[in-house]
């Protein structure tokens, strides 16, 4: 029995089973650096994953013998992929030759606000590629970008089907559904964008109950990601704070002077909630 088999390089020592090969362009035949190659058994009980190196040469090493497919993607070619039946201890030898993407369509559009129908400036446009295999689906990033002063964007893309995701800071994220492009195919996609329709909002006061102006508040989650947003009241001691989600929140306020005001509030998903708050002078330090 065989016990020192080398995990990265296929030879006579394997103990396991593996892939090797080199993935080429099907125009130029050179070596396709960087592109994904993954694979797994009909079970998905083994999975692996690699890159092709410069020469375009990957190497797969699995547990046991069997069927497995495998699956080459890289951002300038159209996906690829092979199966094969293979034995125990044996390395597969398995080439793929990709086809380039022609980038020859466009997709392109205006990011507004839904209630105002203003174009959004500094939106972030992210599309995905939705890769169709027998086994199901796989998403894989292509471009990403940001709209102008104007709202708009523009993508160049290639034929197949895409997914946009856009998202601004005070809005809900947006995701599209599945947008399919044929070559040549010039496709207007215009976005609204929904503001944050949750959080809390009221006036801050003091201990006469005037209106305090620039009071900080800010309402922070205990959750993993541990946001907190926070504003400044305006002159009439009136301040709002939206929140991408709800759940349970701290309301904070401060202002030099004042003992800092503390509350645990919970925000709806699909309200705001108004709370007023006091701000008590802090006691002064004895003498």
């Amino acid at each position: 029995m065989v016990v020192d088999a080398d995990p990265n390089t296929p030879g006579d020592d394997l103990i396991e089973t593996s892939f090797s090969g080199t993935v080429l362009d099907s125009e130029t035949q050179r070596p396709v650096a960087q592109a994904s190659v993954y694979g797994h058994d009909d079970d998905y009980r083994f999975m692996q994953a690699t890159h092709t190196n410069e020469d375009g040469r990957y190497y797969l090493e699995f547990k046991d013998g069997g069927h497995y497919t495998l699956y080459v993607d890289h951002p300038d070619y159209e996906p690829a992929s092979d199966e094969a039946t293979v034995e125990i201890n044996t390395d597969t030898e398995m080439d793929f030759s990709l086809v380039p993407k022609v980038y020859d369509t466009r997709l392109f559009g205006i990011v507004s606000d839904d209630g105002t129908g203003e174009p959004l400036s500094d939106a972030f446009i992210r599309v995905w590629e939705i890769i169709t295999y027998e086994d199901g689906e796989s998403y894989s990033f292509v471009q990403t970008t940001t709209t102008g002063a104007d709202g708009k964007y523009s993508f160049n893309l290639y034929e197949g089907t895409f997914q946009i995701e856009v998202g601004k800071e005070g809005y809900d994220r947006y995701f599209s559904f599945y947008i399919s492009l044929e070559s040549g195919e010039q496709l207007e996609f215009n976005v609204e964008l929904v503001q944050w329709a949750r959080g809390v909002f009221g006036t801050v006061h003091d201990e006469d109950g005037d209106p305090f102006p620039g009071v900080t508040v800010s309402l922070e989650s205990d959750n993993r990601n541990s946001n907190e947003f926070t504003t400044t009241t305006d002159e009439n001691g009136e301040y709002e704070i939206r929140v991408p989600r709800g759940g349970d929140y701290t309301l904070k306020a401060f202002m030099d002077g004042y003992r800092p005001y503390n509350e645990d509030i919970e925000v709806p998903q699909d309200s705001m909630v108004e709370q007023d708050i006091e701000m008590n002078i802090a006691p002064r330090p004895s003498t």
